[in-house]
């Protein structure tokens, strides 16, 4: 048998064989053990809370490099489509002007307004086409921006909602402690 001093005046004896946890219910009261119990907690919300910040701001920056990427797809597309348009439109002028000399006519007046009517037609139609791509892209990069910016204001809100749970925690705790330790001086 051993004697162990909890506090002043304060001594219990307990057997050889005791282990930490054993003596861990001796050694504290119940009000000691809750405080340990709400700071414990308290820490491990705090990290919890932190680490899902993490997580927002990890997201966001995924989903802009997904945009990001879908983006460039999209102006790549773009740059293929016009090449496309612009092969359409040297075939078709070299079948029109094939056309007009085939019937024994003459590249002048209203068959060459024609011709250049039909080059201005596939000249608009590669700039609507890059100017529809141009939106296209622009619109994913700045949903590329926001979902970044998204994901940073998670992580901020995270930061705050953890600091306020653990000071509403803490001041919950100290006052738990000044009411309990009141009632045992008194």
């Amino acid at each position: 048998m051993k004697l162990i001093q909890l506090k002043e005046n304060w001594v219990i004896q307990v057997p050889d064989h005791f282990g930490f946890w054993d003596l861990a219910h001796y050694r504290f009261d119940p009000a000691t053990l809750a405080l340990i119990a709400i700071g414990g907690g308290t820490a491990l919300s705090t990290f919890s809370t932190l680490e899902e910040g993490k997580e927002y701001a990890e997201a966001g920056k995924l989903e802009q490099q997904r945009l990001e990427a879908e983006a460039a797809a999209t102006e790549q597309a773009s740059l293929h489509e016009q090449k496309l348009i612009q092969e359409e439109a040297k075939r078709t002028k070299a079948t029109q002007i094939a056309n007009i000399y085939a019937q024994g006519g003459a590249l002048t007046g209203s068959k060459l307004l024609m011709v250049a009517d039909t080059a201005r037609n596939y000249e608009a139609d590669k700039l609507v086409t890059a100017r529809n791509y141009g939106i296209k892209t622009g619109q994913l990069r700045t949903a590329g921006r926001v979902a970044r910016y998204q994901g940073q204001m998670g992580r901020r809100t995270a930061r705050m909602r953890a600091l306020a749970g653990t000071a509403s925690s803490l001041g919950s705790t100290y006052l738990m402690y000044k009411k309990w330790n009141s009632e045992e001086n008194a």
